[in-house]
């Protein structure tokens, strides 16, 4: 290791000190240097950078029990009750709570496709898991801005509500979100653009003439549920010669038993246009799950179309989101030309950069900084050889 000492600097490379932070917040009321001595990082896998920007989430509890990774689903965007990340890397977002414990957390488009990196749309939804005690009140933070972080290769699996209810968008045949059960000659599953109720594309299955009767479905996993809530679900099919019956079907669950209800949606049979069909329920209390999705349980042809999944009465969970902060540094180079002899000639052929990062409002001083040479010297092959070394801020040489 290499012990530095004077005033933070860097070694031929940045030092950033003295963060000045916007004086925003939920509502306002916190001060630069209350926020500021705050700030968290490293966060997970930060490339050597550091996040520049984030937004405060105050959630609130409202049930009479202590939840523990209950989802909570933010809209992304401008308006009242959105989070302001839009047009932000996804690859930079991190999540933690007060204690900068971080979380893991889902990000998907306005189109139900996962987001891992890139520009995040304005209309995309942010889901994290939130851990509150009974009418009480939890801290969150949302970090981003860290050109240099990289992805994160886990993510929440998690949704609240259903996700591209109207299946608009997709690839390969499947719209995003959805999963096709495996069909046969006679039993056959779609995404197609033919008769949608709405937009461009819709669900369809057939089942031949004389074929028999299964529960071929294209389906979607892992919905939320909050036990002990009311919910409604409300989709709409069309129906050709159907003889049985078409409709959805929604599993209400956990994860030991995740068919405690089974409501049936049942649109009929025959042949009839578009119909909306709908069914009210009450979860059980130790659900946290739903799986849904579509039902011809005969032959026929039914096409399927805009499915939703309401919860009825107060949320559960409300937040309220703060406007983006960010952190404002000033940074100190070190000289760019090689340290070189009173003739002008340069002794040295290696050099390290080394960024010295202070987040907290205080300026350092006469601070022991210590720097571990260990990778540099892996990359050396024969390591230091004994070769001296020389230290340079800002300002020239520094002890060591």
């Amino acid at each position: 290791m290499l012990c530095l000492l004077g005033t933070p600097y860097a070694v031929a490379g940045t030092e950033k000190t003295s963060p000045q932070q916007a004086n925003v917040g939920a509502k306002g009321t916190e001060s630069a240097a209350e926020t500021a001595g705050r700030w968290h990082h490293p966060l997970y896998l930060d490339g050597g950078g550091y996040w520049r920007a984030r937004v405060l989430l105050r959630v609130r509890n409202r049930l009479q029990r202590d939840v523990a990774g209950e989802p909570l689903a933010l809209t992304v965007g401008r308006k009242a009750g959105q989070i302001a990340i839009d047009g932000q890397a996804a690859q930079s977002l991190r999540v933690c709570n007060a204690a900068g414990v971080e979380m893991l957390f889902n990000l998907v488009g306005p189109d139900g496709r996962p987001l891992s990196e890139g520009p995040i749309p304005a209309g995309s939804t942010l889901t994290i898991p939130v851990e509150c005690p009974a009418s009480g009140e939890a801290t969150y933070w949302v970090y981003f801005d860290n050109p240099k972080a990289w992805s994160v290769p886990d993510f929440l699996q998690a949704s609240v509500g259903v996700r591209n209810g109207g299946v608009e968008y997709g690839e390969a045949g499947t719209p995003f979100g959805w999963e096709h059960d495996r069909g046969d000659a006679d039993h056959r599953t779609a995404w197609v653009s033919e008769h949608p109720r709405s937009g461009r594309y819709c669900l369809k299955t057939v089942v031949r003439d004389g074929a028999e009767p299964t529960w071929i479905a294209t389906r979607q996993r892992g919905i939320h549920i909050v036990g002990g809530a009311r919910y409604v679900m409300r989709a709409w099919v069309k129906a050709e010669n159907v003889k049985g019956y078409a409709g959805w079907y929604i599993h209400v669950g956990n994860r030991d038993e995740p068919m405690m209800i089974a409501p049936m949606l049942p649109a009929g049979d025959g042949t009839f246009d578009w119909k909306q069909i709908e069914a009210t329920f009450t979860a059980p209390p130790d659900a946290d799950r739903a799986d849904l999705g579509t039902v011809l349980r005969g032959t026929g042809t039914a096409w399927f179309d805009d499915v939703t999944l309401e919860c009825l009465g107060e949320r559960r969970l409300s937040v309220e989101v703060g406007r983006p902060e960010r952190l404002q540094v000033r940074e100190l180079r070190a000289p760019t030309p090689w340290l070189a002899t009173s003739g002008g000639l340069s002794v040295w052929d290696v050099r390290v950069p080394v960024s010295v990062l202070n987040l907290s409002a205080t300026p350092l001083s006469k601070t022991l900084v210590r720097v571990s040479l260990a990778p540099k010297k892996g990359r050396l092959r024969g390591g230091f050889g004994g070769r001296p070394l020389r230290v340079v801020g800002p300002t020239g040489p520094v002890r060591h």
